[in-house]
């Protein structure tokens, strides 16, 4: 697609209004509509949607960004919850906060992770910072920020690959109603399918305002007529 991209640095995975701005107006709108230009498609208009965080929805809404979608025809709406993200289901087991926990005390512990257990790691790692100081050679990256760098991924790598147990990730499809049979929840004796709808559903809200709630209402039927055809 002959695009670049960037790299955010924010302090909570969700990230902030400012990178969401950012990402909407300027990697987003150009994305869309360059691709929409080569394939064709640019006179049906757009339709994009994100997750549900309120902090990216409201910045979808945001004066600027808003009238930056419309004058490209991108229509922006968020959609049901996704039935097969993983990641998702895990979003709501404990995941995010037992990760962090664990970067925490391995931190404060000044606990180190040899090198011969994450060598490809490290590797992969040291090579892309040689690839952005080739391409970019007037960067300032310094040996030691690369090394604090590479240790802090690898840090939070092992975080995961410690947190992220099979158990937990069933747990957290039986909390979004997304348990199949087979997968035996840590509080249950029973194989019994916990496929809920209304909890799926559920998971999808968001304080919107009063004008875009009534907007999307009055859209909906088009919507319904472009799936139809």
């Amino acid at each position: 697609m002959n695009q670049f991209g960037y790299v955010y640095f924010t302090a909570t995975r969700a990230g902030n209004k400012a990178m969401w701005k950012h990402y909407l107006q300027n990697i987003l709108v150009d994305v869309i509509t360059s691709e929409g230009n080569t394939h064709d498609t640019h006179s049906l208009g757009y339709f994009v949607s994100t997750d549900s965080e309120d902090i990216i929805i409201s910045q979808a809404f945001e004066d600027t960004v808003r009238k930056s979608l419309v004058d490209n025809q991108i229509a922006y709406a968020r959609i049901g919850a996704s039935l097969t993200s993983i990641h998702q289901a895990s979003d709501r087991q404990r995941t995010f906060l037992e990760t962090e926990r664990f970067v925490k005390n391995a931190h404060k512990s000044s606990q180190k992770f040899p090198g011969s257990n994450h060598f490809t790691t490290r590797k992969n790692l040291a090579a892309a910072f040689l690839n952005l100081l080739t391409k970019y050679p007037n960067a300032s990256v310094t040996s030691e920020i690369e090394s604090k760098m590479i240790n802090a991924l690898v840090t939070v790598g092992e975080a995961f690959k410690n947190v992220a147990k099979p158990q937990m990730i069933r747990d957290g499809f039986i909390c979004c109603g997304q348990h199949v049979a087979g997968c035996s929840s840590s509080n249950s004796n029973t194989n019994s399918n916990s496929i809920s709808f209304e909890t799926m559903m559920a998971q999808c809200k968001t304080d919107i305002e009063a004008d875009q709630l009534r907007l999307m209402k009055s859209k909906a039927p088009l919507f319904v007529d472009y799936l139809k055809q």
